[in-house]
């Protein structure tokens, strides 16, 4: 915020500095150009956002000039930003963008339990719609469910309204997914038990402008999934094209064989996916891996959790030659046909290997040279001892997952603490040339 204050000084000097000169040559008339170009804004406005707590919201009161700059950055994913408090009044500014018909379609569903939108005849000069970047369904129920908890006044607790909730985010999604024609990040992901999402096949046609421009796609199920779900993953092969980052996270029992078609159909009709990632699989994989392969020019990462691999997923797996990011997770089924992949890894993390530790180094030995990153569980880095570091001379990130199978107290502490003082002695010896080092609990990969 420092930052931000120096800048908005000079502003204000600025601005005093132009006034008195005016003062002294009223004859000459110029037009007054912006205080900032919009890129240096921009940059302001980012830096803020980095800092806990910033409010940007200020900012839009400063003149009209701040104001068009700061307006996309607090739009662009709303729902985030927002506090509970202020949830309905969010939600409150989108309800000025319901049709008439939608309103009153709206207000006849929620008018048995006694609620009733609020509308205004005084519409906005801006489209805060077509400003949002990314969705969460999650962010989204959240603020639904506070919404009606203020409109309706009578309880705290979200169980008490899942039919009014549901009512409400039924509509709003079919609002933003029509009108939010810059929407690029999609995540697919729930919050409450009792929702699920509305039946889109029913209001929405293959040329939804609100999906069609999505780049980055999360489908993060925690509970059983849904025929609503499925026929919204139908939806999306034909509506998107563009993404570029697919993440799929379901339960194991999810996949079954119409999720797999669907899921590969989705991954099919993609123009060129860059970054994949899924977990949970455990039957069915391959089906999913020759779906990628129509994309084996572009992949440059991909990320398994909790994955069964057998030997034909690793075959097409090795067909990835432009891979450069590979993260296995408490993958099942490795083998050595890892080994015969032509990559030129950046980043590798191995990560539950206690069964697999021949197999963790002979993947340091083949592509460790190339290694910027490296990702272990720090009982391997136990055993593979410094034959790691000298399979990857040229590694400066080094993340270590702490994952304690036997739960001992202190037990991982302890190991942290003894790999910090022999990675101090490797980097003084320069053995390695360590400039980060990272330590995540097992449940905290993402």
């Amino acid at each position: 915020m420092t930052i931000f204050c120096f800048v908005f000084k000079l502003i204000v000097e600025h601005f005093k500095s132009r006034k008195n000169f005016k003062r002294k040559a009223t004859k000459v008339k110029k037009t007054q150009s912006p205080l900032l170009p919009t890129e240096c804004m921009e940059q302001i406005f980012k830096y803020v956002l980095q800092v806990e707590d910033a409010r940007l919201y200020p900012s839009l009161l400063v003149n009209r000039y701040w104001c068009k700059n700061v307006v996309p950055f607090l739009w662009n994913r709303p729902f985030s930003l927002v506090s509970n408090q202020n949830c309905y009044k969010l939600l409150r500014t989108f309800f000025f963008y319901f049709d008439k018909e939608e309103y009153n379609l709206l207000n006849s569903l929620l008018n048995p339990y006694k609620i009733k939108i609020p509308s205004s005849k005084q519409q906005s000069k801006l489209n805060y719609l077509t400003y949002l970047q990314e969705l969460s369904l999650r962010d989204l129920e959240i603020c639904a469910c506070s919404t009606i908890n203020k409109l309706y006044g009578k309880s705290n607790n979200p169980d008490y309204y899942p039919d009014q909730t549901k009512i409400l985010i039924d509509s709003l999604l079919q609002l933003l997914f029509r009108q939010s024609t810059n929407l690029c990040f999609l995540n697919f992901n729930q919050y409450f038990n009792f929702l699920d999402i509305p039946d889109f096949s029913k209001y929405f046609s293959q040329t939804q402008y609100g999906l069609k421009q999505i780049t980055k796609l999360q489908i993060i199920y925690n509970n059983s999934i849904t025929q609503n779900t499925i026929q919204f993953l139908k939806l999306l092969s034909f509506t998107c094209k563009q993404i570029h980052s697919l993440d799929i996270r379901l339960q194991s029992y999810d996949y079954c064989t119409e999720v797999i078609h669907y899921l590969s159909k989705l991954i099919k009709s993609q123009n060129n996916i860059i970054e994949f990632n899924i977990s949970n699989i455990m039957i069915n994989f391959e089906q999913i891996m020759i779906s990628l392969q129509s994309h084996k020019n572009y992949l440059n990462s991909i990320k398994l959790d909790c994955v069964y691999l057998t030997e034909g997923s690793m075959i097409l797996l090795n067909n990835f030659h432009n891979l450069k990011n590979l993260y296995l997770y408490y993958c099942e089924g490795l083998s050595d046909r890892i080994l015969e992949g032509k990559f030129i890894l950046q980043k590798l993390h191995i990560i539950y290997s206690l069964k697999l530790q021949n197999i963790t180094l002979a993947m340091l030995q083949v592509y460790g040279k190339s290694l910027q990153q490296l990702g272990l569980n720090i009982h391997d880095l136990e055993v593979a001892g410094d034959i790691a570091f000298n399979y990857c001379t040229n590694i400066s990130e080094l993340i270590l997952i702490i994952y304690n199978p036997t739960h001992l107290s202190g037990y991982d502490t302890w190991k942290t603490e003894k790999w910090k003082e022999r990675l101090d002695q490797l980097i003084l010896s320069q053995k390695i040339n360590l400039s980060s080092l990272s330590l995540h609990d097992h449940n905290c990969l993402d």
